[in-house]
C-alpha cells in the first residue's frame, strides 16, 4: 500500500493543471489518537490543497444519477 501511495504522489506531482488539486506532502505511519476508545492507528496519507467546490459525492448522494448533459458539464 505505501507504494501505491507514493506513485500516486508521484503523478499527481508531475501534472500541472488549474483543474486539478495540487498535492502538498505524504505521510508514512503517523500515530493518530481515536478519541472514543483511546486506540492508537498509524495512518498514511496525502496532504492536498482544500477542493472549496466540495465533494462530488455530496452532489451525488443529493441529486442521484447524472445524466448525460450535466455530467459532461461538471467534468468540463
Amino acid at each position: 500500500m505505501l507504494r501505491d501511495l507514493k506513485k500516486e504522489y508521484d503523478n499527481g506531482n508531475s501534472l500541472d493543471h488549474p483543474n486539478i488539486l495540487k498535492l502538498h506532502s505524504i505521510a508514512y505511519d503517523k500515530e493518530m489518537r481515536m478519541i472514543e476508545d483511546g486506540s492508537v492507528q498509524t495512518l498514511n496519507y496525502i496532504e492536498m490543497e482544500p477542493c472549496l467546490g466540495g465533494e462530488l459525492f455530496d452532489v451525488v448522494a443529493e441529486t442521484g444519477k447524472f445524466d448525460d448533459r450535466y455530467a459532461r458539464k461538471i467534468f468540463r
